[in-house]
């Protein structure tokens, strides 16, 4: 029976590269206020300083200031750049969608504006107090506010608070007369440059993997996992952009299922799960990762591949929050090996904070009675990421 790995962002912190949520906002926040790079200087901020300092290499200077231009017109990235509450990729994306239900509760700000009835250009702006929904005013919703200005789709007359700019960008406008009036919004043009902006904020982060972690790849100063060669591993399927497991292991195996950076003709998935915490609206499909996928092609073959290796391979899960962000690809792997008589899953953890949380994670996503099963029946077990078991799993093709 072969062995198949699974491998989330966790395995490539383990081998060192800078793949945390914080290293990118750190990094592309360095490059924006700083004109010369310096190697301890980009790196000292991020998780893999510590293993990195002794071991630089030369910079590609001309495409990080090519990068840094596009960064500081990113209106994304403006606006992660001060949420400081966010640690983990899963935040990010939380924050994603909080963002876009927020721009969705402006949009039905404006549209009840303009609901009163069309507004004259001669108005250069409006008392905020008229900007109210079911008597909740938007001067009573901060972060509303900034997240409409930090996306342009309002300003402040000189900085006065009291009075809000519409951009007349997104204004359709008549002409009466010698007089010109705004009678509705371009919603649907407004997304679409939202969107544009996500668009161009993950290019920004490929380039970043390019430019930031692919060096370091390439470089070899990686260390493998504590012996572990893998070398029982028949296929691997990574959630990562990155290809760590090809370089470190010389086994190119590896299926992307959110895109390969390596690969520019190829998007990469970076975006909500769903719509389930927003109102549905056909205008922030394209925000979702299944949008994405199905747009990209980036993994149909996936579920197909787990059902047709199922009967014949276990699976090793490794680096994966186990979180609702991919909670479609988790259930099809459990759903399978309930249904097999041979089949199992080793679940890789690095601490028993760690293990709790994949553990208060897969109830989440994965139906109790399935989930008891596999557990009870020990087709599902938990391993440590040093343990003796795990490394006969990976060289010895064994699941006890």
């Amino acid at each position: 029976m072969g062995v198949i790995l699974i491998t989330g962002n966790g395995f490539d912190l383990a081998h060192g590269l800078p793949t945390a949520y914080s290293d990118f906002i750190h990094v592309l926040d360095y490059i924006e206020k700083n004109e010369k790079y310096n190697f301890n200087d980009l790196y000292g901020k991020t998780t893999a300083f510590s293993f990195l300092h002794d071991k630089q290499f030369s910079l590609n200077e001309h495409g990080i200031t090519k990068l840094a231009t596009r960064v500081k017109s990113n209106l994304w990235f403006k606006y992660f750049k001060n949420q400081l509450e966010i640690e983990t990729w899963i935040d990010f994306e939380n924050r994603i969608a909080y963002a876009l239900k927020s721009i969705e509760d402006g949009c039905e700000y404006l549209n009840h504006i303009f609901s009163l009835g069309p507004i004259s250009e001669i108005l250069d702006s409006y008392y905020i107090e008229d900007f109210r929904i079911n008597k909740l005013s938007l001067e009573s919703r901060p972060e509303l506010v900034y997240i409409l200005v930090t996306f342009g789709l309002i300003s402040f007359q000189s900085g006065n608070m009291l009075y809000v700019c519409l951009n007349k960008k997104y204004l359709n406008e008549r002409k009466y007369y010698h007089n010109t009036f705004y009678f509705s919004f371009k919603m649907d043009e407004f997304y679409k440059e939202v969107f544009k902006q996500l668009e161009d904020f993950r290019d920004v982060f490929a380039d970043y993997i390019r430019l930031f972690v692919y060096p370091i790849v390439e470089s070899k100063h990686l260390s493998s996992l504590n012996g572990n060669t893998f070398n029982k591993i028949s296929k691997h399927f990574t959630f990562n952009y990155t290809k760590t497991f090809e370089s470190l292991y010389s086994k190119k195996i590896t299926s992307f299922l959110h895109g390969n950076v390596a690969d520019k003709s190829q998007n990469i998935v970076l975006g909500i799960n769903d719509l389930n915490s927003l109102t549905f609206n056909s205008e922030l499909l394209p925000f979702t990762k299944h949008f994405q996928t199905i747009y990209n092609i980036t993994d149909f073959a996936f579920p197909q591949e787990i059902k047709r290796l199922s009967n014949h391979n276990s699976f090793v899960l490794w680096g994966h929050s186990l979180d609702q962000s991919d909670a479609k690809y988790i259930a099809a792997i459990f759903s399978e090996v309930k249904n097999s008589e041979t089949s199992k899953i080793a679940i890789v953890y690095h601490s028993e904070t760690s293990r709790f949380k994949l553990q208060q994670n897969l109830f989440q996503i994965i139906e109790k009675e399935i989930l008891s099963e596999c557990f009870e029946t020990k087709k599902a077990i938990f391993l440590h990421c040093d343990s003796d078991d795990l490394k006969k799993i990976v060289t010895d093709n064994m699941i006890h």
